[in-house]
């Protein structure tokens, strides 16, 4: 998993902000963009893409923030909706 964005213990913006952020982007901005929510876990599916996105606390081992992974599909189209989405978190 690869961490997109880094979240500062404390930063401006909470865990809860940036799940709410995320499932907002999705909702409005990429409705074509299917998902499932699991908690901080977002699983995303767009044609050939499918990829996770977990909102890391920091608990654990995993550092906080923003952590994606790709499970299938264009690398090309994987960077496209991993920046759009960090552009929808920052904004």
């Amino acid at each position: 998993m690869s961490r997109l964005l880094e979240l500062a213990p404390a930063g401006p913006r909470t865990v809860d902000d940036v799940v709410l952020a995320i499932k907002d982007a999705l909702d409005s901005v990429c409705p074509s963009v299917a998902y499932e929510r699991l908690e901080k876990r977002f699983r995303l599916q767009q044609a050939d893409l499918e990829m996770e996105v977990e909102v890391c606390d920091g608990e654990g081992e995993i550092p906080p923030g923003l952590h994606v992974r790709k499970l299938s599909g264009d690398h090309t189209h994987y960077a496209a909706l991993c920046n759009h989405l960090l552009a929808c978190v920052n904004n």
